[in-house]
């Protein structure tokens, strides 16, 4: 193709659509005359999500595991000894033999009031309060 085909096939500049020119003005306008409706829309909104917000009650799922070491002190040893500057050892059981630290972890408030609960022991043991219950239970 030469340069001068080319040019001949292009439509000439006087025949092409004028540019259309977005206006909206008249959108606006109407918005702004009815802002009353607009203003009462949001309000609306507002109130029924923060009352949303505060009348469901909040979901909160945890779950745990964890795993006692073997009968052997070496691992148990070398991360005391890690935690030892820190004064973890004392808080994690580390130095302590499997009973000891299972019978930690049954002992922790946690799974006391899990327990005082699950089978209503406040009942059982005729108290009032979750802690006499768990008082109880420890003796």
């Amino acid at each position: 193709m030469h340069m001068s085909e080319v040019e001949t096939k292009s439509p000439p500049l006087a025949s092409l659509p004028p540019e259309v020119e977005l206006n909206f003005a008249p959108y606006l306008s109407r918005i702004f005359r009815s802002w009353h409706i607009l203003a009462v829309f949001v309000g609306v909104a507002a109130v029924v999500g923060v009352a949303t917000a505060y009348l469901v009650p909040p979901v909160f799922t945890a779950e745990s595991s964890f795993i006692l070491p073997t009968s052997s002190g070496n691992g148990n040893a070398a991360l005391a000894a890690q935690l030892g500057n820190v004064g973890g050892s004392g808080i994690l059981g580390l130095g302590k033999n499997q009973g000891d630290m299972l019978v930690g972890v049954l002992q922790s408030q946690t799974v006391l009031r899990s327990i005082v609960d699950r089978f209503d022991l406040r009942t059982a043991f005729h108290v009032k309060l979750e802690s006499d219950a768990i008082k109880t239970l420890l003796k």
